[in-house]
């Protein structure tokens, strides 16, 4: 059941931890047969997989959509592929999806799936907020444009029990769901002080707050401060720790840049 009166449970969770659970219509099952899509299309060729890449804003590197590799010996933070996929993407990728084969179409029908969900969500989430916040709907999805969401397919590389797959940070743009993950390492809070294991329940999704999520609503809606850690040695296979997928909302309208320092510095 989504919870009644949203913004007073988004308030009490906000404040006790940072986060809020919602329920969400896909099982943990079909989120892995997701990822077994994803993987698939990670099997092709970087020369085939690197035709899938634009910026819905050339201006913003933020608003890359399609797949990208980071690595630290290219001085990355993290070592991961992952996969943006959105509306646009459907548009600009679905004829290349086709030609480039089943790798790639199944896991855009995979992604299809999940990302109708995901904007189904949190629209109600920012539909209630504009009760409160008025206009705050409009800019995230504004009329005659398609909002600038992003679902995130993640591959984390293996970096040994105890290090991080992932180095603490807040998200850059408005909110984020955590969809789900092949194993635990999530971990949330305001600062590095009151980081704690998040334990993802099958059928719910993790709300967190981005950097920017305060500045349609309120200050006390602070950025979720969060990292992820490989938790064990037992790991999917050699090369990869943790498989995940997220969603990430940024407005369309009166969204602002942010620095390095901004997302890295915890400031609550």
């Amino acid at each position: 059941m989504f919870p009644e009166n949203l913004i007073p449970y988004f308030r009490e969770k906000i404040k006790e931890k940072n986060f809020v659970e919602l329920p969400f219509p896909i099982s943990h099952s079909e989120f892995s047969k997701a990822a077994d899509c994803f993987f698939e299309f990670l099997s092709l060729s970087y020369e085939a997989k690197q035709k899938f890449l634009l910026y819905i804003d050339p201006t913003d590197q933020e608003s890359m959509v399609g797949y990208m590799k980071r690595q630290h010996k290219n001085g990355d933070y993290d070592e991961k592929e992952y996969f943006h996929y959105n509306r646009y993407a459907e548009v600009e990728f679905a004829k290349l999806a086709e030609e480039t084969g089943p790798k790639a179409s199944e896991f855009f029908k995979c992604a299809r799936y999940i990302y109708g969900s995901a904007e189904f969500i949190i629209g109600r989430v920012i539909k209630a907020f504009d009760a409160e916040f008025p206009g705050m709907y409009e800019k995230f999805f504004p009329l005659n444009a398609f909002p600038h969401f992003y679902l995130r397919f993640l591959k984390y590389n293996v970096m040994g029990e105890g290090n991080f797959l992932a180095g603490a940070h807040y998200d850059q743009g408005a909110c984020t769901l955590a969809l789900a993950e092949s194993a635990p390492g999530l971990r949330i809070g305001r600062n590095e002080a009151t980081l704690k294991d998040v334990e993802h329940k099958d059928g719910t999704v993790i709300f967190m707050p981005g950097l920017q999520f305060h500045l349609f609503t309120s200050e006390e809606f602070t950025p979720a401060w969060h990292d992820v850690v490989q938790k064990s040695e037992h790991t999917l296979n050699k090369e990869v720790a943790r498989w995940a997928i997220v969603f990430f909302a940024d407005p369309v309208r009166d969204k602002r840049q942010t620095k390095w320092e901004d997302r890295h510095r915890p400031t609550y």
